[in-house]
């Protein structure tokens, strides 16, 4: 006797899961302003896309930023 059934349909991912954010919401994730955001992403420190006219940057790019930045200080 089978008494197989296919799995339940999973619900729809939640609303967090995000690949790629915003400038305003990189900026605001990062707790700096959107100049310094820029700057960061001028200076090829962050790496980003564009998707027609939005310039989009990807939350491992953000995660990477930090993780390189985790390790020095800034002792004057």
């Amino acid at each position: 006797m089978n008494n197989w059934q296919p799995p339940a349909p999973t619900p729809n991912p939640p609303s967090d899961l995000r690949l790629t954010l915003r400038k305003r919401e990189a900026a605001n994730a990062l707790g700096v302003s959107e100049r310094t955001l820029h700057t960061l992403l001028k200076s090829g420190q962050i790496g980003s896309f564009k998707l027609d006219r939005i310039v989009l940057i990807p939350v491992a790019e953000l995660e990477a930023f930090i993780a390189r930045k985790g390790g020095q200080t800034d002792a004057k």
